[in-house]
């Protein structure tokens, strides 16, 4: 985290919200992504699907 102090806290609010959208949709799509999983394991995200929806946020 480039926006927030070596102890987590963030440097300015928009970083923070920021953050907090990008987390949000990547939990809710691998929560997704689980649910629909035939065997039902958790599914984890690629690093280019994280980058698309960071994307599509910003």
């Amino acid at each position: 985290m480039t926006h927030a102090t070596s102890d987590g806290v963030f440097v300015d609010p928009a970083s923070e919200k920021l953050f907090r959208t990008v987390a949000g949709r990547i939990e809710e799509r691998e929560t997704q992504l689980t649910q629909e999983s035939p065997d039902g394991l958790p599914v984890t995200l690629s690093t280019q699907e994280v980058d698309r929806i960071f994307e599509e946020v910003t």
